[in-house]
């Protein structure tokens, strides 16, 4: 048997999500909401300089981007936290392309609003093997243009759904990341953006992966 890409689990995700009715309907029209808010029409993208960030890792320390940056591209990818099984599959999927990227001379960077316990936990408990990145208030994801802030349906689902997120976000306040994936050239250019509203839909790691392959063969990425 073939192995599933990332779009295929994720695929298989939506077909056995519990929620009902109602609940597809408030996150459908966020969906929607996002699309029409200009977010995605102001979110960084390639050509861009992409926002040095000083974030802390599971081990309490402080890792800045352009430091990163000294020694080869960087992957960065948001994601919304433990708690959402989308992005448990494609940091997993991420974990399984590591030592190829790698390889390549690119460093992988994940972040999300999480607290770095959190992160060490969901990276026990899954079995990822990356650099996580706490961003607790959303500085560095607005500094992006991909924070959002939810409205009173959408938090109130989240909590219907046992998320809590002020709870699990260190500054309490009720926002997410887009789950967006970026490419950042030595330098700071972006050189490739993935952003899509609909958090169900991800990058495909081996996409990125051939990007990477093609930056270091020496072609533009």
């Amino acid at each position: 048997m073939s192995k599933q890409s990332l779009a295929q689990k994720l695929e298989e995700l939506v077909r056995n999500s519990q929620i009902n009715e109602q609940q597809l309907d408030i996150l459908l029209a966020g969906f929607r909401r996002l699309s029409g808010s200009g977010l995605l029409e102001t979110a960084l993208r390639e050509g861009a300089q992409a926002p040095d960030f000083r974030l802390q890792d599971t081990n309490g320390n402080f890792q800045e981007l352009n430091a990163w940056l000294e020694h080869g591209p960087v992957l960065l990818q948001f994601f919304r936290g433990d708690w959402c099984p989308f992005c448990q599959a494609q940091l997993k999927e991420l974990t399984a392309q590591r030592e190829q990227i790698t390889a390549l001379g690119t460093s992988i960077l994940c972040v999300s609003p999480e607290s770095p316990d959190r992160h060490r936990a969901m990276m026990e408990k899954h079995g990822i093997e990356l650099t996580l990145l706490s961003d607790p208030g959303g500085a560095v994801a607005n500094s992006y243009g991909i924070a959002y802030d939810l409205n009173a349906a959408e938090s109130e689902l989240y909590g219907e759904l046992g998320i809590e997120l002020t709870q699990q976000a260190d500054s309490g306040s009720d926002f997410l990341p887009i789950p967006a994936s970026y490419i950042v050239l030595p330098g700071g250019r972006i050189s490739y953006s993935y952003i899509d509203p609909d958090w169900r839909k991800r990058s495909e790691p081996a996409d990125l992966l051939g990007r990477l392959q093609a930056l270091a063969a020496g072609g533009q990425g």
